[in-house]
């Protein structure tokens, strides 16, 4: 019995952490970002970043933050038995490419944060980037 006492006070903290937190989360800790995915696409910065607007917000993935001057997203993915993540944030960019003449294309990187392992969060941003991609070949 005393256990599952331990265990109640274990669950009421979590569910406090929440409250306090809020539906931001906690503040992210930037030294442990890394870079998950990296993708490149033969068009312009301005066409890839809303067709990322339309696409990223599924499988209960919410836009938290955006800057559409910089052409980033902060997105929310939430904790999931089924898919063996804890739930967090990645940042997606898209940057304008100019080298070697391709000034027509945008490179995409995902960034994740060190709560879920590598792999899962480069399996969230090969799903993010595969919706894009097909977004904008529906569009062309």
């Amino acid at each position: 019995m005393l256990a599952l006492s331990g265990c109640a006070a274990l669950l009421g903290i979590n569910a406090l952490s929440q409250v306090v937190h809020g539906i931001k989360g906690p503040v992210a800790d930037e030294s442990r970002e890394r870079e998950a995915n990296r993708q490149v696409f033969p068009y312009a910065v301005a066409q890839v970043y809303e067709a990322l607007l339309h696409v990223v917000e599924r499988d209960d993935r919410k836009i938290v933050d955006q800057d559409p001057v910089a052409h980033t997203l902060r997105v929310s993915y939430p904790f999931s038995w089924l898919h063996n993540n804890w739930g967090g944030f990645i940042k997606i960019a898209c940057v304008a490419n100019a080298e070697n003449g391709s000034a027509g294309s945008t490179t995409v990187t995902v960034v994740g944060g060190a709560r879920d392992a590598s792999w899962r969060i480069r399996a969230l941003g090969n799903q993010v980037l595969a919706d894009l991609a097909s977004s904008l070949d529906q569009q062309h």
